[in-house]
């Protein structure tokens, strides 16, 4: 309802991440209202699902990198298939989720080639959640293919770099939904009547961020230093009501 209550007209979306297109999908409520798009799982046997699921949608069995045509091992947790993630440069989640799971090899694509393939030319609803892995398929965008809206999972070191990517070029932080940050393209901030100088929120304006959480915590350690002497005055006080007492 906040981005496309108007649209009086089906839409397009690319969803990274897709499982099998029905459980835990962000595009299924967009797919029941008639809209289309392109799918993108890296794990065999839930592209298969996605294929059946999903017929009208193109979709890829691939892992989304910055380059093609390269093969990168994925860790596949059977019993959790969802926190499934590319091994490389992906330390932390492996280390968090993978001690004991079994791995494969997956051939990559960029998002360039296959928008490029299917003559994507504008996309209004973007889901990316590929465990970590979000900034190396942003380093393969085509960026001039214009997104409406990102919802993009953040989480891991990375984030900051995610961030400053988007911002790059011409988007801006909108909101939260759990793990996942909304971003929406400056020429959106623009028709909703919002300045994309003055807006702040994660991602848009690190250092200001820095200052506020340094100046937070600055006050908030005086407050407890004062508190200490405070409760150390009225201890003193105590004790020497109590020495001159009759």
């Amino acid at each position: 309802d906040t981005f496309f209550k108007t649209k009086s007209t089906p839409g397009v979306y690319f969803e990274a991440g897709a499982m099998n297109g029905i459980e835990l999908s962000n595009t299924k409520p967009f797919q029941e209202m008639g809209w289309k798009g392109v799918l993108v799982e890296a794990m065999p046997d839930k592209y298969e699902a996605l294929r059946k699921n999903r017929p009208r949608d193109a979709c890829f069995q691939c892992i989304l990198s910055d380059t093609s045509g390269e093969t990168k091992t994925l860790n596949v947790d059977e019993k959790l298939p969802n926190v499934s993630s590319v091994a490389q440069n992906n330390a932390a989640h492996a280390a968090h989720w993978h001690k004991n799971s079994k791995t494969i090899d997956v051939r990559t694509k960029t998002l360039a080639d296959i928008l490029r393939f299917e003559r994507t030319e504008y996309i209004d609803f973007f889901s990316l959640d590929i465990e970590g892995y979000e900034l190396f398929a942003l380093r393969g965008m085509d960026w001039n293919v214009r997104v409406g809206v990102w919802c993009i999972e953040m989480l891991g070191d990375k984030c900051h770099a995610v961030r400053s990517l988007l911002q790059a070029h011409g988007y801006r932080y909108h909101s939260n939904i759990h793990f996942n940050e909304i971003w929406i393209a400056d020429e959106t901030f623009k028709k909703q009547g919002r300045s994309t100088i003055r807006y702040v929120g994660p991602g848009t304006d690190f250092v200001t961020s820095a200052i506020r959480t340094t100046v937070l915590t600055f006050l908030c350690v005086l407050v407890i230093v004062a508190l200490v002497k405070l409760m150390g005055s009225i201890d003193v006080f105590k004790k020497g009501t109590r020495r001159f007492a009759f």
